[in-house]
C-alpha cells in the first residue's frame, strides 16, 4: 500500500507497563509479510507435531448472514496463550446487489510465565496479514521451483495482504488480479502498483487469470466456485484462501479431485472445508485423498509435490496458533 495509507508515525499505545494496543495501522507497519513467513512455517510444523493446544473455532451465526467466532488456544512451546474474537458482519443500508461484510475483532496475548494480558491486536489486520505469510509458506513448500506468475483472485484486503507478500518474494516475477468488478481490479492494481516490486496487471475474465498463472490464490469467498478444475494445467500450485466454513466454495469438485491437496490441519479441515466436504458429499474423494497437513511438508515428514506437472493445491483455513505467532512477533521488540 502506499506510504499516506501506512503513517510511519504508527506505533502501539502503551496502555501499562506490560500492555500495549496495537490498532490496525501500527500492525500494517509493523508486521511485514516477509517477517512472518519464517514464523508460520515453524508455528505449522508445531501444529502438525501435536505442540499447539487449539480447539475446534466456536461460532455464532447471526440472522443477517454474519458471525461471530471465538479461536482460543497456547503455543507450547513458547510462553504465548491468547484467544482471537472476530465477528463478519452486514452492514446496514449498504447499496449494491451484494452486501458488504466486514470483519472486526481483538487479539489477546498473554504471557503464561508472568500471567498477565501482554497485547491487544487488531483482529482483521492481523488475519489478513499471517495468512497471506501462510500463502506464501505453503507456497514455498509446493509450487514448482523458479520464476513464477501469481493470479491473486479478489481485491479485498486479503487481496491487498497477498499483493504485498507476493510482489516483494523473489520468485514472483508477476502478479495479475481479477475481481467480479473489472474496475475495481483495475483500481486496486493502480493502487497496489507501488507496493509491488514486480509489474501488476488487472484482468478481465478470470479463466485467463488461472490460465496465465504458475500460482493461483483465490481470496474472494463465495458460496458457489468461481473457479473450475478444467482450467488448470499441469504444474500449477493453487492457495484456496477465501473462504472457511463448510458452505463456502470459491473452487469446484473437479479441482480437488485433480490436485494433490493439502490444509493447515486435519481436524479443522473435517468439518470446516467446504470445497473438500463437497467433493466428499459427492463421493469424488475419500478423506485419505485430502487430509495432509502442511506442517508434515515443511517438517519433511510428508512430501509435496512429487513430480513437476502435478498440480499441488493447499485448503488454508486459518489457525489460532497462526494468529498466536504472529502477534508475538510484534511485542518481541518491547520487550
Amino acid at each position: 500500500m502506499k506510504h499516506d495509507a501506512h503513517p510511519a508515525s504508527a506505533e502501539p499505545v502503551r496502555l501499562d507497563d506490560q500492555l500495549h494496543y496495537f490498532d490496525a495501522a501500527s500492525v500494517r507497519e509493523r508486521l511485514r509479510a516477509a517477517d512472518c513467513v519464517e514464523a508460520m512455517r515453524e508455528v505449522l510444523i508445531a501444529v502438525s507435531v501435536g505442540r499447539v493446544a487449539q480447539p475446534p473455532r466456536v461460532i455464532a451465526a447471526l440472522p443477517d448472514g454474519g458471525g461471530m467466532a471465538l479461536m482460543p488456544g497456547a503455543l507450547l512451546d513458547a510462553p504465548w496463550a491468547g484467544a482471537k474474537v472476530i465477528g463478519r458482519f452486514v452492514p446496514q443500508g449498504v447499496g449494491g446487489s451484494q452486501p458488504a461484510h466486514r470483519r472486526a475483532g481483538v487479539f489477546l496475548l498473554f504471557d503464561r510465565e508472568c500471567g498477565s494480558l501482554r497485547a491487544i491486536v487488531d483482529a482483521a489486520s492481523l488475519t489478513n496479514l499471517r495468512t497471506a505469510a501462510v500463502t506464501l509458506a505453503a507456497t514455498h513448500a509446493l509450487a514448482r521451483p523458479g520464476p513464477r506468475t501469481v493470479a491473486l483472485l479478489g481485491t479485498g484486503g486479503l487481496a491487498q495482504s497477498h499483493a504485498q507478500a507476493f510482489g516483494q518474494d523473489p520468485a514472483t516475477r508477476e502478479l495479475l488480479i481479477w475481481g467480479r468488478d473489472h474496475g475495481r481490479a483495475q483500481a486496486f492494481a493502480d493502487r497496489m502498483g507501488g507496493a509491488c516490486a514486480v509489474p501488476l496487471r488487472a484482468v478481465a475474465r478470470v479463466e485467463e487469470a488461472v490460465a496465465r498463472a504458475d500460482v493461483v490464490c483465490t481470496l474472494a469467498g463465495s458460496a458457489q466456485p468461481f473457479v473450475e478444475g478444467a482450467w488448470l494445467r499441469a504444474g500449477q500450485h493453487i492457495n484456496v484462501v477465501g473462504g472457511s466454513t463448510a458452505h463456502e466454495r470459491e473452487v469446484d469438485a473437479e479441482a480437488i479431485l485433480r490436485s494433490r491437496v493439502f490444509v493447515d490441519q486435519r481436524a479443522q479441515a473435517a468439518h470446516a472445508a467446504g470445497e473438500l466436504l463437497h467433493a466428499q458429499a459427492q463421493r469424488l474423494i475419500d478423506p485419505a485423498h485430502v487430509f495432509t497437513e502442511i506442517g508434515e511438508v515443511m517438517s519433511g515428514r510428508t512430501a509435496g509435490r512429487t513430480q513437476a506437472s502435478e498440480i499441488t493445491l493447499f485448503k488454508s483455513l486459518g489457525l489460532f496458533a497462526e494468529d498466536c505467532a504472529a502477534a508475538s512477533l510484534l511485542l518481541r521488540p518491547l520487550l
